[in-house]
């Protein structure tokens, strides 16, 4: 058996480990955008300024067979300061798939005080988590997953072609009372979502000095950084204003699924809590705008969100799992998570 090591990853890793992980993806993920990602993760993280590298890499005769990493970040919560680590990528190779906890091991042995998180796992590495004593926070306890059709037509196509091969004559022959629906809805849920809120894309947040506090603005615009990020291209990000006063902003990944353009709200803030209705009519709105086949969300079954008659699915639930490191001082009962394009957290509070 040739002889593994696990051990920390360097700078000088950074072009062998990206070559690794775009095999790994099947060049999904080109070897230029995860060399980004780590300069992003790493190098020019405002939360991270010793630019420490918290990634482990197995190696096998000098090369790359495995990788895990995490980056960190901090927010501000009850008076107080919290570190979190936010894990992301984790792939083995199949040749040595058995040694795969052995990269890991650092990151849940991290010592705190600070907030171990993983937003996006998989079910199976969500079990492996659980067994690590991972759990989903009090706050995240009631998500759950919705879709909300914005263009019936693409939607009914989205839905049965997949699923049913026969649909597609089915579809065929219905399609005349099909577009006759889908514009009725349409013209439906243009009325329904009449609203006095503007809405416009912006880049940044820093219009919003007046209104957030200033590691909240440095934590969004690391967070969408293009220049750092350039995996998710097709990001909108818009403001909410009411008579020129800006009241919050959303955030969207669009997103193709068999061959269909979706849209997800990765991250909401509104600010004066009276205008939520306003705002949630607005966002559905510019779903309209955008043309999709349906718009995707997390809802919270203690809080009443996009509470309209237009019809919206519950798909599942998402699996926003942390741990606390320090036995001494317990989550807040306030920190909830939403995932941010699979590897970055924010916080709503």
């Amino acid at each position: 058996m040739e002889k593994l090591i696990i051990r920390a990853v360097t700078e000088r890793d950074f072009t062998q480990t990206a070559i690794f992980l775009e095999q790994q993806t099947n060049k999904n993920i080109p070897r230029a955008i995860w060399e980004k990602l780590f300069i992003k993760w790493w190098i020019k993280n405002p939360f991270n300024p010793s630019k420490e590298i918290n990634a482990h890499v197995i190696e096998c005769e000098g090369e790359i067979k495995g990788f895990h990493c995490y980056f960190k970040s901090m927010t501000k919560m009850d008076g107080s300061y919290l570190n979190t680590y936010n894990a992301s990528s984790w792939y083995v190779d199949k040749s040595i798939r058995n040694h795969s906890f052995r990269v890991i091991k650092a990151f849940f042995s991290e010592s705190g005080p600070g907030i171990l998180i993983n937003t996006t796992p998989s079910v199976e590495v969500q079990k492996i988590y659980e067994s690590f004593k991972f759990k989903i926070s009090k706050s995240n306890s009631s998500d759950f997953y919705s879709i909300m059709p914005i263009n019936f037509e693409f939607f009914l196509e989205h839905i049965f072609a997949k699923k049913l091969s026969t649909f597609k004559v089915v579809l065929k022959i219905l399609n005349p009372i099909i577009k006759i629906f889908s514009f009725l809805y349409f013209v439906y849920i243009r009325f329904i979502s009449k609203s006095p809120i503007e809405t416009n894309v912006i880049n940044n947040f820093d219009d919003f000095k007046k209104i957030y506090n200033v590691s909240y603005i440095k934590n969004l615009n690391w967070i969408f950084n293009q220049d750092l990020d350039p995996y998710h291209t097709s990001r909108r990000i818009i403001e909410f204003k009411k008579n020129s006063k800006l009241i919050g902003h959303a955030i969207f990944n669009i997103y193709k699924n068999n061959d269909m353009e979706c849209s997800y709200l990765v991250d909401l803030n509104i600010i004066d809590k009276k205008l939520t209705n306003d705002c949630l009519k607005a966002i559905i709105r510019y779903q309209i705008l955008l043309n999709i086949s349906y718009f995707r969300f997390i809802s919270n079954r203690k809080i009443e969100n996009f509470n309209f008659p237009i019809p919206a699915f519950t798909i599942g639930k998402p699996s926003f799992l942390c741990k606390h490191t320090d036995k001494l001082i317990e989550i807040p009962d306030n920190f909830r998570l939403t995932s941010i394009d699979g590897d970055q957290v924010h916080f709503v509070f």
